[in-house]
């Protein structure tokens, strides 16, 4: 077992005591918003960690459940983590009606709505049974909006829902109509997994049988296993062959065509109408028989007709197989299953909200650049305006100078309040000048 699997929440002895404990301290809390939201964080994951029902706990994200609150992703991110497929669908269904009207419609921004929709698909992807027909198709129109960001997120949500229920989409909402339809998802019920998903592949391939009951399958046997189901959904693609036809072809089925109606007349005139209807009742025996030929395809397709097909044994390349599973670091980015607030929060900007993000950006990292600089020089000792420069001269340095400037001062001051005198003198306002100067 690898170091990372062992983590302190898995350890506890009584998770249930500890999570209504926690979260029986975090309602009476009044200490700072970050430590509050660490508090939320905790007892969101120990509720998906370890299949905990904790009474009141959505009624109280509920009231942060809106687009201005903030570390709203944070918080989003801790409603999701808390959610499994124990949670009933009530406890469940005014916080999925607070996210729908506070964030997934559409008088909320582009931004609210991708939260709202991401939030909803990553709760449905735990637990299926909390949207109803109506709540899916309705999310489900939003894949028309006319923000990409906005659809991209609906469409995410309408496959999520083709894969674990597709019994709830409109029939427009299913894609493919071949395919077949499961049975529908049931509250509490657990599906109970006998054998490792493709695992006749591996045995294929090591040429062991019952590889499961002779060792214990390595971290090498799975990177094996998963290159396999790769190369396996790859050759079950179907191919279409498509070949090329001429023009002079079509020309002469279209000359074919406009003779038709002269070779009917020639066959009236020879009198072998009667050979030509027995022609046609064959081929329309032909068609019968083809139409059967096809039903036949259609209830192969659905299933209802079982007809083995040979697979190709799949060949195990090992340096195919390293470069497409890549290292072994980057296998398992998350193997706990931890949601990730900028994920819930992605949005991608336009280019004119970008420009100005960057030019905002660029501007932020010159002041820090310009208030790294003025430290470094202080802290040399260096980079003095003249004016500290001056304090550290001796006065009989700074005394010549200190005259001139003075003397130029005086001069100036002087020039100054004549023209002033004389302005005042022509505008009347001489002796309010006057009387000022004497206060």
């Amino acid at each position: 077992m690898c170091i990372r699997d062992r983590l302190p929440i898995d350890r506890l002895h009584n998770p249930q005591d500890f999570g209504e404990k926690l979260f029986a301290k975090l309602r009476k809390s009044t200490d700072r918003w970050e430590v509050r939201m660490t508090m939320l964080a905790v007892a969101g994951r120990l509720m998906g960690r370890h299949r905990l029902i904790i009474p009141n706990f959505y009624t109280y994200v509920n009231r942060y459940l809106h687009p201005g609150q903030r570390d709203i992703a944070r918080v989003l991110a801790a409603l999701v983590e808390s959610c499994h497929e124990l949670v009933p669908s009530e406890e469940l269904t005014a916080t999925v009606r607070a996210l729908i009207d506070n964030f997934a419609s559409e008088r909320n921004t582009e931004k609210a709505i991708c939260l709202g929709l991401n939030t909803i698909r990553e709760l449905a992807a735990k637990n299926p049974t909390i949207l109803d027909e109506f709540t899916v198709n309705y999310l489900a129109d939003l894949r028309l909006y006319r923000e990409r960001n906005v659809a991209s997120a609906a469409k995410s949500l309408v496959n999520l829902y083709r894969d674990i229920r597709p019994q709830l989409l409109a029939k427009k909402h299913r894609g493919m109509p071949g395919e077949t339809i499961s049975d529908d998802i049931v509250y509490g019920q657990l599906k109970v997994v006998d054998k490792i998903d493709g695992i006749e592949l591996l045995e294929e391939a090591t040429g062991i049988a019952g590889i499961m009951s002779e060792r214990v399958l390595t971290d090498q046997d799975f990177r094996k296993l998963k290159y396999l189901r790769m190369k396996a959904k790859e050759a079950e693609q179907p191919q279409e062959d498509w070949e090329d036809v001429e023009g002079g072809e079509d020309n002469e089925d279209g000359d074919e065509d406009g003779d038709e109606d002269g070779d009917m007349e020639d066959l009236e005139e020879l009198g072998e109408i009667e050979e030509l209807e027995e022609i046609e009742e064959e081929d329309q025996e032909n068609e019968e028989d083809g139409d059967d030929n096809a039903d036949q395809d259609k209830n192969r397709r659905k299933g209802n007709v079982s007809e083995p097909k040979p697979r190709k044994r799949i060949k195990l390349d090992e340096e195919e197989m390293e470069e497409m599973l890549g290292s072994e670091e980057s296998e398992d980015e998350n193997p706990h299953g931890w949601v990730d607030p900028e994920e819930i929060g992605k949005f991608k900007l336009k280019r004119s909200q970008m420009r100005g993000q960057i030019a905002a950006t660029k501007a932020k990292q010159k002041e820090e650049r310009k208030a790294r600089y003025l430290d470094k020089l202080q802290k040399k000792g260096s980079g003095l305006t003249n004016e500290e420069k001056k304090r550290l001269k001796p006065i009989s340095m700074v005394r010549p100078k200190l005259q001139r400037d003075s003397r130029h001062k005086q001069s100036r001051a002087k020039v100054k309040s004549i023209k002033r005198q004389l302005g005042h003198f022509k505008n009347g306002k001489l002796v309010n000048s006057l009387k000022r100067r004497k206060v």
